[in-house]
Order: C-alpha cells, then structure tokens, then sequence
C-alpha cells in the first residue's frame, strides 16, 4: 500500500482551493472578496485601480442609479464592479439595470468582460490609425 500527503491550499476570501500555493497566492491577491485586492484588468487596460470601499459606496442598494455611479467610478472595470457587488453583500445577479434598447438586466460578467476589451482594442486600434 503507498501513501501520499497532498497539501491543499485555501483562499482566505472565498472557497477556491488548489494544490499548487504559488497559484493560490496570485488568486488571493486578486480575488473579488479581496477588500486589498489588486485588479489585473485595470492593469492590463491602464486604469487606475479605485479603492473596494470607494466602489461599494458608489453602487449603494444596487438599482440602475447605483450600477451607472458604480460603472463611472470603477471606469467601466467589470472586475471592479464585480468586486464591490460581491463584497457588498449583495448577489451579483440581483444587481440589475437597463441597457440602451431598455432591456431589464442582471449583472453578468462575462458580457461586460467581452464589451470591455472590444471597446479597449477599438480605442488601442484608433489611436495606432493616428
């Protein structure tokens, strides 16, 4: 019989695990329940990174008015919207708001992701045309 000892490492934030701790320390730097955490979009995008409670205050009770404050203050950053829902108690699908057709929607992510890096490289592609 062979036995073997695996160490499994914890976010201190959320319930993510993994084997490798280098892998969860650069999770946990930027995890979206991180109050310090540090955003790599911003980063990557060139945008100042707003503070968590700066953003929390900003989105309020989460209604439309809350989400275009919030959306202004974190520069459109959807990792940062994302964050201060999260740590804001409230559930990220309950955050709802309307788009320019006037569609009721709840927060997602993955199409704010998308949006934000089209209008970025659209932006990186006009300037490079100057």
């Amino acid at each position: 019989m062979k036995s073997k000892l695996r160490w499994r490492h914890y976010c201190d934030y959320c319930s993510k695990s993994g084997g490798q701790r280098p892998t969860m320390e650069k999770h946990e730097a930027h995890c979206t329940l991180n109050p310090e955490r540090g955003c790599r979009m911003c980063e990557a995008a060139g945008l100042e990174q707003q503070p968590v409670a700066d953003l929390i205050e900003a989105l309020g009770d989460g209604d439309e008015e809350g989400m275009k404050v919030l959306c202004g203050k974190a520069q459109g950053c959807p990792a940062c919207m994302l964050a201060a829902i999260r740590q804001s108690g409230l559930r990220y699908r309950d955050v709802t708001f309307t788009d320019a057709e006037g569609t009721f929607l709840a927060f997602d992510f993955r199409r704010e992701a998308e949006g934000f890096w089209i209008r970025r490289n659209e932006e990186a592609v006009r300037s490079w045309m100057k």
